[in-house]
């Protein structure tokens, strides 16, 4: 019973730190409660309603999902005011362990001990509660204990009475008989079985066997054998699978007058028996059974969920330590001598004080016999995120930690159970969330809610004058969309290092968006803050990522009054921003797509014509039927950008001298929708954006992106599709040579009316054979 109590109180208390109400374990909480093979309840200590109910305890109660929902005068016998009490005495842990009866759904009662601690669920307190069905041990103990007591009573006075009979049996014959109706009247109605055997001997005097001499009406009831059937029958013909080795026993008692005291199994009865042996006569043996199988069986139970429960408490995923009630070290799980690094051999026996401290770092100092403070209060201690276990060894590790005490039922101090997990990691986690709720992962800098609440902070102070800066990168999205998001992170960690190296110490950088940077500076003028806004520029001007040249539109204000609000410093400074930033961004963006332009030209076999080519392009596109000379330019312009998309695919697919995969290809054409978006972002080149985006459809309705066919497709997307293809057919490419420009001009004529617009195809064809 006593073992029960301690592992029971252990894994209560493990659980009570395993689920301690703090957000980041509620996942861990649910899972094992739900899975957990004990009965477990969560209780509202106000109202007595049932608020979490795991299978286990569905299963048990019997009242399906309705459990849940259920007040628990329901279910225990005692009246609400009762129970109210003892939920009072559980969530104050004044007392945390209680014998109750619950009411099960087919009106069955059964004994339980309930052992109940508060928590913090869904935001409030509540009780959890685990309980165990403890009706059949207790039927089984009352009856141990009723069977021992009359056991010892008979045992000694029928030893009396045997061995009073036996001597005076020596003495005269005419007692025996006198006493023989009493004796055998006491032999018949004993409360256990007893029967009498002789040894028998083989021709060389060995004991090989015994004979049945007399049983008596117990030994039939408790092993369902009939006196009429084994009567001077021999031990092996009653039972055939009898252990050889029962005959040395009996040979000793018969032979020998030696007492024996043992357990007997008998297989084939399902049954185990104390059996009590001793010599009444040489030869001759007699023998008390006293049926144990309940016994056993419950012993056996009982030794099952010990083992339960140090295999829970070694798979639990938490230090446990526990000690005597002198605060020697019983046992150290397997998680504990992970987490501290002492081995289980080396410190069991040795006193937990002498080799563990709790270092309270908030307190800044070291708890000493902090099991022996529980031993002689009987109270529970915590330590909560700010602790750390000192080992022997000097490690030393951040924790939760409680020390309990371990109460049997008579108020007796059994030990304490150290309870600790190893918080190392989610220390680090919170250390790292807590300084990524003021800083910006990418940069570094701080972010926009620290940035917040130092204006805040600012707002009323007297140190004047403050001034506030804001930066916005020009071409972001142009660089994100060009060359992919990873260049353009890099562009702005650039930025942001700029804006550092050329920030004051006091001053305060922080990233406020996707594209912006504020800057905050204490005791700065106006005329300090354009210094500094001055040196970042120039800082820009000669830093690059890729081909993109740094570049940032800013804006400042200066805070010289007290009266005036952080916001409005801040709205003028955004003003003037945003003023600049029209004026700059265009010629920004214009610079990254030309340059993107002279990349390509790099990079890309084969694809462009040569400047005496470019140089005719006019004359060939007023040849096409276009004359107006600002129609003229822009068909140009087009054919100039046409493979701005080009920048966003790989140059390894471009320059392919084998057959594209079908990813391959797949990645190019998504070349036109990219130069589309590159070109629309630059005023300048608005308005070429949708001649590009449609060069490679075809006439037959073929192409791509959009599977537009004949007029559909805007005339200077058919014109630059035919100049393309006579180009890249007279220029070498990586999967063939270079076509004659007769050959070339054929290929037009000959796709004219599929590919090609028949009408500009047959112009061009003429006018180069023209000339």
């Amino acid at each position: 019973m006593r073992n029960i109590c301690v592992f029971t109180v252990i894994m209560l208390l493990v659980n009570s730190l395993y689920f301690p109400a703090q957000d980041g374990l509620t996942l861990d909480f649910e899972k094992l409660f739900n899975g957990h093979g004990s009965v477990m309840l969560v209780i509202d200590p106000k109202t007595g309603i049932i608020e979490q109910a795991n299978k286990a305890a569905v299963d048990f109660y019997g009242y399906g999902d309705k459990l849940k929902g259920m007040n628990i005068d329901e279910i225990n016998t005692l009246s609400f005011e009762e129970i109210e009490v003892e939920m009072k005495c559980a969530e104050i842990e004044s007392r945390n362990y209680f014998l109750f009866q619950h009411k099960l759904f087919d009106e069955t009662v059964k004994e339980v001990e309930v052992y109940s601690y508060p928590m913090e669920y869904g935001g409030k307190m509540v009780l959890y509660s685990i309980i165990q069905d403890i009706s059949e041990k207790k039927r089984l103990e009352r009856e141990i204990n009723s069977r021992s007591i009359i056991f010892s009573l008979i045992l000694g006075i029928f030893v009396a009475i045997q061995f009073f009979f036996i001597i005076k049996l020596k003495s005269t014959q005419t007692k025996l008989k006198i006493s023989e109706k009493n004796y055998r009247n006491l032999f018949e109605n004993m409360s256990e079985g007893f029967a009498n055997f002789e040894l028998l001997f083989d021709e060389s005097g060995n004991a090989y066997d015994f004979r049945y001499l007399d049983i008596n009406r117990n030994f039939e009831i408790i092993t369902g054998i009939k006196r009429e059937l084994v009567l001077n029958k021999s031990g092996k013909e009653v039972s055939p699978s009898l252990d050889e080795n029962i005959f040395g026993k009996y040979s000793e008692v018969a032979l020998k007058g030696v007492n024996d005291d043992f357990e007997r199994s008998f297989p084939e009865l399902g049954k185990v028996f104390h059996v009590k042996s001793f010599c009444p006569e040489k030869g001759k043996f007699a023998a008390l059974f006293f049926d144990i199988t309940k016994q056993k069986n419950t012993e056996k139970n009982l030794y099952i969920q010990k083992e339960n429960m140090k295999t829970t408490l070694e798979s639990i995923g938490e230090g446990v330590i526990t000690t005597d009630n002198l605060g020697i070290i019983t046992m150290i799980n397997h998680f504990g001598e992970e987490i501290t690094g002492c081995s289980s051999k080396e410190f069991v026996g040795e006193k937990f004080d002498d080799i563990f401290k709790i270092l309270d770092d908030m307190q800044g100092s070291i708890m000493n016999d902090i099991v022996q403070n529980v031993i002689e209060s009987k109270n529970k201690v915590r330590f909560e995120e700010d602790s750390y276990l000192i080992c022997g060894a000097g490690k030393k590790i951040a924790v939760t930690i409680s020390v309990s005490p371990i109460i049997d039922n008579s108020d007796e101090l059994l030990g304490t159970v150290i309870v600790f997990k190893d918080i190392s990691q989610l220390r680090e986690k919170q250390k790292k969330i807590e300084y990524l709720s003021y800083h910006d992962s990418l940069t570094g800098l701080y972010n926009r809610r620290f940035f917040q609440e130092e204006m805040n902070r600012l707002e009323h102070c007297r140190n004047l004058p403050i001034s506030l800066l804001i930066g916005d990168i020009n071409a972001l999205k142009l660089t994100n969309d060009s060359f992919g998001h990873e260049i353009g992170d890099k562009l702005i960690v650039k930025i942001a290092n700029i804006l550092k190296r050329n920030s004051r110490a006091e001053d305060i950088l922080a990233r406020w968006g996707g594209d912006e940077f504020v800057l905050l500076l204490p005791n700065a003028d106006e005329r300090i803050t354009e210094e500094i806004s001055r040196r970042i520029k120039n800082s820009m001007e000669s830093e690059f990522v890729e081909s993109v040249k740094t570049s940032i539109s800013v804006g400042y204000s200066t805070k010289y009054d007290k009266s005036v609000s952080m916001k409005e410093v801040f709205k003028k400074a955004e003003i003037m921003m945003y003023e600049n930033k029209m004026a700059e961004s265009n010629q920004v963006k214009l610079s990254i797509v030309n340059n993107m332009v002279r990349l390509l030209e790099k990079t890309k076999s084969g694809f462009t014509p040569s400047q005496d080519e470019i140089g005719k392009l006019p004359l060939f596109i007023k040849v096409m039927g276009i004359t107006e000379e600002k129609a003229v330019q822009k068909c140009s312009k087009a054919f100039f950008y046409r493979d701005i998309g080009y920048t966003s695919i790989h140059n390894d697919f471009l320059n392919k001298s084998s057959t594209l995969t079908e990813f391959e290809w797949n990645e190019i054409k998504k070349s036109p929708e990219t130069g589309y978006r590159i070109l629309c972002s630059v005023n300048d080149l608005k308005e070429i954006s949708e001649a590009v985006l449609f060069h490679h459809e075809r006439w037959d309705g073929k192409g791509y992106p959009k599977g537009l066919k004949k007029e559909e497709i805007p005339v200077i997307s058919r014109i630059i599709s035919v100049l393309e293809a006579y180009y890249a057919m007279i220029n070498e490419r990586p999967y063939r040579k270079a076509l004659t420009k007769a050959a070339a001009l054929e290929e037009i004529r000959k796709n004219s009316g599929t590919q090609f617009d028949p009408d500009i195809s047959e112009a061009f064809f003429q006018y180069f054979k023209n000339n």
